[in-house]
């Protein structure tokens, strides 16, 4: 059976920051086939939610579908409703997948609520910036903080809202979704838009 993602969308979730995660899911799929590894599921607490962008989505599942038996990992996309308390569940799973060494992801307001939790007091970690995230009173990570796109650090993986694609690229890496080549071409072709990136990356090994 494969394993399963999580990619939580929230009401108001950033469409932009999760193009690149929902591609490289699907062509994990197209890819291997039968020998693909996962399954992406979109999930919130409701079925119908909308983007920031305006695009409306029916996820998957609900929270309490999901099956913590087979998950694999859970990402978190950002938008503008994490302080509202209905999130409080989604963040509750995801600091317990993370005791169980579980690959938890978040990106942009993400990191915001997961710093609220206390989460990021522990791992290496960024955001949108260290005064972003200072705005939590649970938040006492400075001496972790790191100022760039993307960091992953054991199982959590954290990013920039201007970091989509590094984000990608870590989720990729940390579930060894292709191999080391595929996902180094992926990124510098989405980097540069230079054509021998993409050449490289149909030959290399999936």
């Amino acid at each position: 059976m494969k394993k399963i993602i999580y990619l939580y969308l929230l009401d108001s979730f950033a469409d932009w920051e999760i193009g690149h995660i929902l591609s490289v899911f699907k062509m994990e799929e197209d890819l291997k086939k039968e020998n693909s590894k996962y399954k992406l599921k979109t999930v919130n607490t409701t079925k119908t939610v909308e983007s920031l962008g305006g695009l409306k989505v029916t996820c998957d599942c609900t929270l309490d579908d999901i099956d913590f038996e087979n998950i694999a990992g859970l990402i978190l996309s950002g938008g503008k409703t994490w302080e509202n308390p209905k999130q409080e569940k989604i963040l509750d799973i995801a600091e317990d997948l993370i005791k169980k060494d579980i690959m938890v992801a978040g990106i942009c307001g993400a990191t915001l609520a997961l710093s609220k939790k206390g989460i990021l007091n522990n791992y290496l970690h960024t955001s949108n910036s260290i005064d972003y995230l200072k705005m939590s009173p649970k938040y006492s990570g400075t001496n972790k903080y790191i100022d760039t796109l993307c960091v992953s650090n054991l199982n959590l993986i954290t990013a920039s809202s201007a970091g989509s694609l590094e984000f990608t690229k870590e989720i990729m890496k940390q579930l060894n979704l292709f191999s080391k080549d595929f996902i180094e071409n992926f990124y510098n072709y989405f980097k540069t838009g230079k054509l021998d990136y993409y050449n490289s990356m149909i030959k290399s090994k999936f």
